[in-house]
């Protein structure tokens, strides 16, 4: 489920899932199953996670998670929308001038 995912990604930052790819595949798999059901933080800690390993989700997760985050932008504080930014520019993937948009302006931008 979207919690345990989430604590996950306190794992990944002391791995090297960059060389996993398996592994982000799996993970990949499960955030699109469960994206609509993750909070502000589950998506800043996962990706955040993630991108510090040096590792990269998919595209279709990055697009779930994405659609998640401009629902409830208004719900990142600005520690979860920096650390959210940074990973996806960090992973090279996602639409994140679009994503900060719907961070300055809490989610209008979103609909």
């Amino acid at each position: 489920n979207a919690p345990e995912l989430s604590m996950l990604s306190f794992s990944l930052g002391t791995l090297r899932v960059g060389s996993a790819p398996d592994l982000l595949a799996a993970i990949g798999r499960r955030v699109v199953a469960v994206a609509a059901d993750m909070d502000a933080q589950g998506i800043s800690n996962l990706l955040k996670g993630v991108a510090r390993a040096g590792g990269t989700l998919g595209a279709e997760a990055v697009s779930a998670l994405e659609a998640r985050a401009l629902l409830i932008a208004r719900d990142f504080s600005q520690m979860e929308q920096r650390d959210t930014v940074e990973a996806l520019k960090k992973m090279r993937i996602g639409d994140v001038p679009r994503l900060i948009d719907a961070f300055r302006n809490k989610g209008r931008s979103a609909g």
